[in-house]
C-alpha cells in the first residue's frame, strides 16, 4: 500500500557545545495507510497547497491512474477521499503539479501503448479527459514538470520526460508544453500514425551526458523564464 506520515524535526542537545543540533526527521508510529494493496506503492507523486495534500497514483490491481485528496492532512492524517479513476490502463511514472489557479496537472507513462499522457482538471470533482502528450516510439518515463505562466492566468505544464528508444543516447529526454491554454488541450500526437499533430511543443533535451535511466527534474522559477532540467548523466545535470 501507499503510507503517509507527517513528519517531525528531530533534535538533540550536546552539553560539550551547549546548543542544539537538527538531526534528522522522526517518523510517528501513527502513520496511516492512505491507499491498500500490494501494487500501489510504486508509482506515485503528491502535490500540496498549503491547505490539501493530493496524492495520484497508479492502482496496479485495478489498472488505473488514481487520484485522492486530503483536506486537513496536519491535523486529520488518516481522513482521505475516496479514488478518483483518472485513466485506465496507464498512470506509471505520474508527477502532479498545482497552478495558483486551483488546476490539477498530471503527466504519466502509458505503458500499454509505450507513450507520454497527461490529464488536467479545473478541481478535484472536474471530469478527467486525458490526451496524448507523445506516441512517437516509447517516451513518457521518469517524467517531472514544473507549472510555467505563459500569460495572465495563462499555466500551463513543462514535463520531462524519458525516451527509452533513445536509451544511451545525449537525446533521450523529451520536454513538451502545450501551444494553447490547458482549458482547451488536445492530443500532441495521432495514435494511429503517432505523428504530431502541432498541439503540444516537442524539444530534445541536448545533455552534456547521457542521461541514465532515472528521476529528472524540471522547475521554472517566475512567469515567462525558461525551464531548467535536472538528470542524472556522468554526475547529477
Amino acid at each position: 500500500g501507499t503510507w503517509y506520515s507527517n513528519l517531525t524535526k528531530q533534535s538533540v542537545s550536546t552539553a560539550w557545545y551547549g546548543s542544539s543540533y537538527q538531526v534528522g526527521l522522526r517518523t510517528p508510529a501513527n502513520r496511516v495507510e492512505v491507499v491498500t494493496g500490494a501494487e500501489s506503492s510504486n508509482h506515485f507523486d503528491f502535490a500540496y497547497d498549503g491547505s490539501t495534500l493530493y496524492l495520484a497514483y497508479y492502482d496496479g490491481d485495478a489498472g488505473y491512474l488514481t487520484l485522492v485528496r486530503n483536506t486537513d492532512p496536519i491535523n486529520s492524517p488518516s481522513s482521505w477521499s475516496a479514488g478518483v479513476q483518472l485513466d485506465a490502463g496507464a498512470g506509471l511514472y505520474p508527477t502532479i503539479e498545482l497552478d495558483p489557479n486551483g488546476g490539477i496537472h498530471i503527466a504519466y507513462y502509458d505503458g500499454s501503448r509505450s507513450n507520454l499522457k497527461y490529464v488536467y482538471l479545473d478541481s478535484f470533482t472536474d471530469t478527467p479527459e486525458p490526451v496524448v502528450v507523445d506516441d512517437l516510439f516509447t517516451n513518457g518515463q521518469y517524467t517531472s514538470m514544473a507549472i510555467r505562466e505563459f500569460g495572465v492566468n495563462d499555466y500551463r505544464p513543462i514535463i520531462t520526460n524519458y525516451s527509452l528508444s533513445y536509451a544511451g543516447t545525449k537525446y533521450s529526454l523529451r520536454l513538451a508544453y502545450p501551444m494553447n491554454a490547458v482549458s482547451g488541450h488536445e492530443d500532441g500526437a495521432n495514435v494511429a500514425t503517432g505523428e504530431y499533430t502541432g498541439d503540444w511543443e516537442m524539444i530534445p533535451v541536448l545533455a552534456d551526458m547521457a542521461p541514465g535511466q532515472n528521476n529528472t527534474f524540471t522547475f521554472v522559477e517566475g512567469a515567462g523564464d525558461d525551464p531548467v532540467v535536472g538528470y542524472s548523466g556522468a554526475y547529477v545535470e
